[in-house]
């Protein structure tokens, strides 16, 4: 059983709780949606609705925290289509004055701002330099189904960490 903050951290069937909060993330729009129909269904899909934000965040993980908090605000946005523009120029305009501000990578402050642990905010801001350190590597064809190999330079491991299933795909 992991912990964190001294809670238990929800893991369901997946086994992983980062895949368990990101589940309920992911099926949130679907129910929230239902909604729209009529009879007994609003009221269970707010009832759902309140399950799925409850789920993602049982899992005492920043993973599905961040992807709720961004699933929500495009939500939001459904309202207000006008600020889609604006906020992008802005996020735009944020990520390089954090790069020229804090003189790093703008993904490491970010790390550092969403990350529930310091530990897993480096680690993660490593796997990106060393990401993009080795781009020249698996651009073209990628890794295939095959380890690249990066786990003794990310952080000493043996292996390349499979919760960065991206790395993989990439």
């Amino acid at each position: 059983l992991q912990t964190r903050f001294g809670l238990n951290r929800a893991e369901g069937p997946y086994g992983e709780t980062i895949m368990f909060g990101l589940f309920f993330t992911a099926i949130f729009p679907v129910v929230w949606q239902l909604r729209q129909l009529s009879g007994g269904w609003r009221r269970l899909a707010n009832i759902g609705s309140a399950a799925c934000i409850c789920g993602a965040m049982s899992t005492v993980s920043s993973g599905p925290y961040v992807a709720m908090v961004i699933m929500l605000g495009c939500r939001a946005l459904i309202w207000a289509q006008w600020m889609v523009k604006p906020l992008l120029l802005v996020f735009g305009l944020a990520c390089v004055g954090i790069e020229i501000i804090s003189n790093r990578p703008f993904y490491s402050v970010v790390g550092e701002f969403v990350a529930l642990d310091a530990e897993t905010a480096w680690y993660r801001t490593q796997l990106i330099n060393v990401a993009i350190k080795h781009v020249g590597e698996y651009w073209m064809s990628g890794y295939g189904l095959s380890d690249p190999g990066w786990g003794p330079e990310i952080a000493g491991l043996k292996n390349t960490d499979i919760v960065n299933h991206y790395v993989y795909v990439a």
